[in-house]
This record gives structure tokens, sequence and C-alpha cells, in this order.
């Protein structure tokens, strides 16, 4: 039986590859980095998003926690004194609690100024000053608003209970809605906060 004969030539090409194949095998290994490179960009742009969206909604849900105490503490005031809290549709004041002022009780006023929500205080006197005023305190609480909407329920006026654009009742509220409008097209929603006056005039 004869044995096919085998050139130098033959063993070089079973060997080795052509040219041609590592051009195919290059080009199939650059779609499939293409590929790689495109799920990985796509990966951080998707939990860059995520980050966002989380950080916003930490930042609403503090300024939640924030107002829901505000309201919560309103003073409610005395028999010979008004209940600490009137407002309107577009602003809101309070006497209440604020520890980190280093003052038992803080005049609060809440509105939009700009694009931002803005909270301002000073401590609360109830006699007449025998000092200059104090500086009233700022802070941001949340940028990038269109506007807020605080509304009322309770009795006022002698009318039934019912909610109410102003409040400037000598007493609380029963509860004090806040509704925050954003911009057209914002991602950001938050339901409207509900909040009941909890502390009662002492008997």
């Amino acid at each position: 039986m004869n044995r096919p004969i085998t050139t130098n030539r033959d063993r070089y090409r079973q060997c080795g590859f052509t040219l041609l194949e590592i051009v195919v095998a290059l080009a199939v290994l650059g779609l499939i980095m293409a590929g790689l490179t495109q799920g990985t960009a796509f990966g951080i742009r998707a939990w860059g998003a995520q980050a966002q969206n989380v950080a916003r909604h930490d930042e609403l849900t503090t300024l939640d926690r924030l107002l829901r105490r505000l309201v919560a503490d309103a003073d409610p005031g005395s028999r010979t004194e008004p209940a600490g809290l009137t407002g309107t549709a577009r602003r809101l004041g309070v006497i209440t609690a604020l520890p980190e002022t280093g003052a038992s009780q803080v005049d609060i006023r809440l509105a939009i100024e700009g694009t931002g929500l803005v909270m301002r205080w000073v401590p609360h006197v109830r006699a007449t000053p025998l000092v200059p005023p104090a500086v009233p305190g700022e802070a941001i609480l949340l940028r990038g608003v269109a506007g807020v909407a605080f509304a009322y329920w309770g009795e006022a006026n002698g009318a039934a209970a019912a909610w109410h654009p102003v409040w400037k009742e000598v007493t609380l509220p029963q509860l004090v809605r806040v509704q925050l409008l954003f911009p057209a097209g914002d991602r950001r929603h938050w339901p409207p906060i509900i909040v009941r006056p909890l502390r009662e005039q002492p008997s």
C-alpha cells in the first residue's frame, strides 16, 4: 500500500494559519470586544442613572421627614395666645421646635424663592425683646422646584371642615397638606405630604 507523499509545503500549511484566517479571527475578536465595550458602557450609564435616582429619592425622603416634623411639632397656642401656624397656598409660617438652632422654639417660614424651597427661621420670642432681633437663619431645602401648594383641613370661619388655601385661625388645622411641584420633564415625583399637628393646648 502506497503512502501519500508529504512535502515540506504541506507540513507548513498544517502547522500554521493563513493570512486570511488570521484576518477573519481578528475581525470576529473585534466585534466581540466592541459588543463587550458597548455593554459595559450601557451598564455604567444605567448604574449612574440609578445612583442619581437614589440620591434624589433620599433627598426627598429627608425633606419629607423634616416637613412632617415641623408641622407635627407646631405650637398649639394657649388660652391667651393663638396657635403658631398660619399660611397661604404658597407660604407656610409655623412656630415649632427646631433643636438644631439652640432655641426651644423657632419661627419658621417656608416658601419658593427662585427655583428652590427655602426655609428661614429665627428664635421665637413671646415677650418684647430687649436686644436686637436675631439674624434669620436660611437653608435651601430642595433645588429645582417649580412650586409648592399648601392646604389646610379644618373648620374655618364657622364653616364645616374642608381643605382651605388660607389658614388664619387661632387654632391649629387638623391636617396640613404639602404638594411639591416639579418642572416639566423632571423625573422626580413625590406624593402629597399630609401631616397632623400633634401638640395640644395645655389644659
